[in-house]
């Protein structure tokens, strides 16, 4: 019976404590604990916070210096950023062209006709050889499957 109060004790201490912890928690967030930091985000002096821009840079290394004030663990290498590469387009048009012979005809294509690209803000040059993957043709009877031997095409 000692034994059972007691357990009943520590359990009800534990998920009170936890309860206590949590509400604390809670109460922290405030209309003014957040007004704060979304109005300094939001001000002139971040300058919009364009891509690449000092505004951004600013509000990210104001974000950077909240979370180590709350004590929060950095990224793996000891930084509260994540690198990564972004690509910027300026304007809406496109172009896309097929080079043959080592540059010696160019088939240029004319945007929202033979393609449209509407994915985000994309920037892409490539240069690669074209290929003939085959035409999806599987025959087990005449045991053919032209998905097995491409063959490059020769311009």
């Amino acid at each position: 019976m000692k034994k059972a109060l007691l357990i009943l004790l520590s359990v009800s201490y534990i998920l009170t404590f936890a309860q206590n912890e949590k509400q604390k928690g809670l109460e922290s967030i405030t209309i003014n604990s957040l007004k704060g930091p979304l109005e300094f985000l939001s001000s002139d002096w971040m300058e919009g916070r364009e891509t690449g821009q000092k505004g951004a840079y600013m509000a990210s290394d104001y974000l950077a210096s909240l979370m180590k004030s709350m004590d929060l663990e950095p990224f793996r290498d000891g930084s509260y950023f994540q690198e990564f590469q972004l690509l910027d387009r300026k304007g809406s048009e496109q172009q896309l062209s097929i080079v043959q012979d080592q540059g010696k005809q160019e088939i240029v294509l004319e945007q929202k006709v033979d393609f449209n690209i509407s994915s985000g803000n994309t920037s892409l040059l490539l240069e690669k050889d074209i290929v003939f993957a085959g035409y999806g043709i599987r025959n087990e009877d005449e045991k053919y499957d032209d998905s097995l031997n491409p063959q490059e095409i020769i311009y």
